[in-house]
């Protein structure tokens, strides 16, 4: 929290009960009723730490530099029957928490959905091409705000790299990498075939998506090129 703060940014943070130090995280759980919340700040840090009892069994520990502890009224749903909503009081950093949290699974999703696993060669290599997918992903969210356009991941890749293409190659023929169908390898693992690319009749688990063919790396790889 020093280190945020320092930096003049702000957080909400969400933290494990195994966080240290342990007799401090265990004494904000105790005599917590349901409902109820305990509360301990950082003067230097201009932070606060807070757990919240939000079920009989289940704690919410919040780590905040940004968000007050000011208690509102929440309305939350009864999924057991009788079903209904009804209203609660909540500190503002639980609400202003469960407002949010959703982004971050959301942005692990976009992280996912098109990260390949690659053969590692270092950790700077590694680091990089991490870094570069996940800054990928950053210029879409910012592109999609900017332009209030509900673009998929895989346009404004395909965009991005066609853009990127007519910069650094300005010489070569354009759209050279449009495609009326997407070529995309995909991994089938742990389901394999033969491959099905050059004669090779490799064992492997790449699939391409737009050829609808196995092929190994390296065929996938130079049969592309030469399309």
């Amino acid at each position: 929290m020093d280190m945020i703060y320092n930096s003049g940014c702000y957080g909400v943070l969400s933290c494990s009960v195994k966080m240290r130090p342990q007799k401090l995280m265990t004494w904000m759980r105790s005599d917590l009723g349901k409902g109820d919340w305990w509360s301990v700040g950082y003067s230097p840090a201009k932070a606060n730490l807070i757990t919240i009892r939000t079920k009989k069994k289940v704690y919410l520990n919040i780590l905040t530099n940004y968000a007050t502890l000011a208690q509102v009224g929440v309305q939350k749903r009864k999924r057991k029957y009788p079903c209904g909503t009804y209203q609660v009081n909540a500190p503002f950093v639980q609400k202003n928490y469960n407002q949010h949290k959703c982004a971050v699974d959301k942005w692990n999703k976009a992280l996912l959905e098109y990260y390949r696993l690659a053969r590692f060669v270092n950790d700077d290599v590694m680091y990089t091409q991490f870094f570069f997918h996940a800054f990928t992903i950053q210029s879409w969210t910012l592109y999609k705000t900017t332009t209030a356009t509900d673009l998929s991941q895989l346009e404004f890749r395909k965009r991005l790299l066609q853009q990127l293409h007519d910069t650094l190659e300005p010489d070569l023929p354009k759209q050279l990498l449009a495609r009326e169908v997407v070529h995309w390898p995909i991994s089938r693992a742990p389901y394999k075939s033969r491959c099905q690319y050059l004669s090779c009749n490799a064992c492997c688990s790449t699939f391409c998506t737009g050829c609808q063919k196995w092929g190994c790396s390296s065929c996938l790889r130079n049969f592309h090129l030469k399309e």
